[in-house]
């Protein structure tokens, strides 16, 4: 089966970073696509309007209950599904993860959210192949495509034996012409997952409007924004272990040694 995952991330600055991927089979794409802008257009909303955490306010919390609700009927319906990486920058481990590079380990948290979330389609369908859509940043890292995509493919061959199953990975702004419109979803899920998250949701000067759709979301997904939830559940809340992928590296170099001496 075609899926398309649609990808955005949250809090690059802060402790927690969070990143979120919505995947959606090409079937249903472009019905849940129509749906959301035929709901901006009942509620008379400029078809152009961008539904951000960051513009979270009491005049538009009605309006933004109402989407998170519409998207968590559809992952109920299981037309969709969603996966989150929370990645604690803090840690002492984190800068070797990063090789003492932030860009770097923005990059590699990228890397194991999309290979997870294409592994989890491959369980269910083992003729997976993938459009990546990622939220265009101009003020972020930009992301080197080809590098993903070559290192994504080399690694699903290496553990599941299938070749070229990312057919593509492109950019995508979460508003105008060239808008991907399901990017705004999955903005403000990861937004409140990283104010959960980094502890803001307990903090008496927050804004009390996030902290009601925080509440919101955690009702419709059925479990505490602090909580992670298991691998199969349509809506997957991941905390990255750092100690198991220090182990991981460490047998690897173990093993790219014993392949490098000279055998008697």
């Amino acid at each position: 089966m075609k899926h398309v995952v649609i990808c955005d991330e949250s809090y690059s600055t802060g402790r927690f970073l969070v990143l979120g991927a919505l995947l959606v089979p090409t079937h249903n794409h472009a019905m849940l696509a129509n749906e959301l802008k035929d709901w901006k257009a009942r509620n008379r909303l400029n078809p152009s309007s961008e539904f951000k955490w960051t513009k979270v306010s009491k005049k538009y919390l009605p309006l933004y209950a109402e989407m998170m609700q519409w998207i968590f009927s559809h992952l109920k319906a299981n037309h969709l599904r969603f996966r989150s990486l929370v990645m604690d920058t803090g840690h002492r481990l984190y800068r070797q993860f990063s090789e003492g590079k932030r860009e770097k380990g923005f990059y590699k948290a990228y890397y194991h959210l999309l290979l997870q979330t294409i592994k989890r389609a491959w369980e269910e369908d083992q003729d997976v192949s993938v459009l990546i859509l990622l939220d265009e940043k101009r003020d972020r890292y930009p992301f080197y495509k080809g590098v993903l995509k070559k290192t994504l493919n080399a690694a699903l061959k290496r553990d599941l034996g299938i070749g070229k199953a990312v057919v593509s990975i492109e950019d995508r702004p979460s508003s105008g012409p060239r808008a991907e419109v399901l990017i705004q979803p999955v903005d403000v899920v990861i937004g409140a997952i990283g104010f959960v998250r980094n502890g803001l949701a307990s903090k008496s000067t927050s804004s009390p409007w996030k902290r009601r759709l925080a509440e919101t979301i955690e009702q419709a997904c059925g479990s505490p924004l602090s909580y992670d939830t298991m691998p199969g559940s349509p809506f997957n809340l991941w905390t990255f272990d750092l100690k198991i992928a220090a182990k991981r590296k460490k047998a690897w170099k173990r093993q790219a040694q014993k392949r490098k001496r000279p055998q008697a």
